[in-house]
């Protein structure tokens, strides 16, 4: 267990969406290689230190998920579901297989994951007696506003039932949920490249690559 609390925390890297928009490049986001590796084996890097476990969600390419060593959970969907729900489809597989108090998620292409992500997201709904607690940041452009990033969040197990009934009433929306339930936002202007996720294009995969080139060379 980690310092500075007293209940386990499952971590769960959400590998699970269908990348439709890189199918270009590869089938599987977290596949792709920055500095040398997939970006999945530094997601993974980063958030074991944070947490009791750490797991995969994957429905494809298991194969070469598994070859990181750390369980693959696929999702658990109902028949009538589309093939792939999004990342609340891969948070309910997750709630549903841990067997700790909490789960926290982060992306699979977010290999600069913030070292005190799971701290402090649990510092957060510990203090506002919260059930989620996610990540946000604040806009360069527009410091009075607030960008979410409800991907990198913390959610207690006793959501399960409510998440399975939003998914089958044919909900895929990830905030909208979230803000339906004892939810709070935790600020992370210290190191908004940590969230940094718009890696949906070969474009985007690009500039994160160039951007990221003289920050953190080889």
């Amino acid at each position: 267990m980690a310092a500075g609390r007293d209940e386990l925390i499952t971590g769960m890297v959400l590998a699970g969406g269908a990348s439709q928009r890189m199918q270009r490049v590869v089938s599987d986001k977290g596949l792709l290689p920055w500095q040398g590796k997939p970006m999945v084996h530094y997601v993974l890097e980063r958030l074991r230190p944070q947490v009791d476990q750490v797991v995969i969600n994957a429905n494809r390419h298991i194969a070469e998920y598994q070859k990181l060593g750390v369980p693959v959970w696929t999702d658990e969907r109902d028949a009538d579901w589309e093939d792939f729900p999004g990342p609340l489809a891969g948070m309910l597989t997750g709630l549903r297989q841990c067997t700790t108090p909490w789960l926290v998620t982060a992306p699979c292409d977010a290999p600069l994951l913030h070292p005190q992500l799971v701290r402090r997201l649990y510092e957060g709904a510990l203090h506002n007696n919260a059930r989620i607690a996610f990540a946000c940041t604040t806009s360069d452009s527009q410091p009075d506003q607030c960008k979410d990033h409800p991907v990198f969040a913390l959610l207690h197990r006793s959501l399960e039932s409510q998440l399975y009934h939003y998914l089958q009433a044919g909900e895929r929306k990830v905030q909208h949920w979230m803000m339906q339930q004892a939810y709070t936002r935790v600020c992370f202007d210290d190191d908004k490249l940590a969230f940094m996720v718009n890696i949906n294009t070969k474009a985007g995969f690009a500039d994160f690559c160039e951007l990221t080139h003289t920050m953190y060379p080889l």
